[in-house]
Parts: structure tokens; sequence; C-alpha cells
């Protein structure tokens, strides 16, 4: 696109779906805020990424098993960070495998 090609019509095939899942206490919106900070992951490596056509998202649950203590904005940061950062590398190590199959 960036080079003027028009993007494709109709269905994409480029759909990327990610769950963080985490053992955390977040509530519904923290939980969301989480999934929306993980979003980051994908826009390092994917190009173009949530277009018109495609179904890219980011789903976060939370168990809230873990008794650390972090909770609120600092957990939410922390989480929303680290998924971004890992998620980014899932997509990297998935798009590397792909590649490698015969």
């Amino acid at each position: 696109m960036l080079e003027g090609e028009p993007p494709q019509s109709g269905r994409s095939r480029n759909t990327t779906i990610a769950v963080i899942a985490t053992t955390a206490r977040l509530t519904k919106a923290e939980a969301e805020r989480v999934a929306t900070l993980a979003h980051d992951g994908m826009a390092r490596v994917i190009s173009p990424v949530h277009t018109q056509a495609d179904g890219d998202t980011v789903f976060c649950i939370a168990t809230g098993t873990d008794t650390s203590g972090l909770t609120g904005d600092n957990a939410v940061t922390a989480i929303g960070t680290t998924a971004a950062v890992v998620l980014e590398q899932a997509i990297i190590r998935g798009v590397r495998a792909a590649n490698m199959a015969p």
C-alpha cells in the first residue's frame, strides 16, 4: 500500500488473534486495557495491522488467582507492557516456523 498498490478488497486472509492469559485479578475494564496495550505487540511486527478487512484482535482473560498483591493501574501497566513484548515475539516465532514448514 505504501508503494501505491491499492489494498485488496473483500475478505482478508491475514487475521491475527491473540489471547493474553494472566493469573492477576483484573476487572473487566482492566482486562480490556491489558488487551489494548498488548495490541502494540501486533503493531510492532505486522504491517498493515488492523485494516478494515481483517479481524486482528487481542483478548485478555484473568483467573484472579494471583496473591502477589499487584492490582489496579500497576498490574494493568505491568501485564499489558509485558504482553505486548511477548505477543510480538510469539508472532515472529510463528512466522519463522511457518516459513520453515515443508
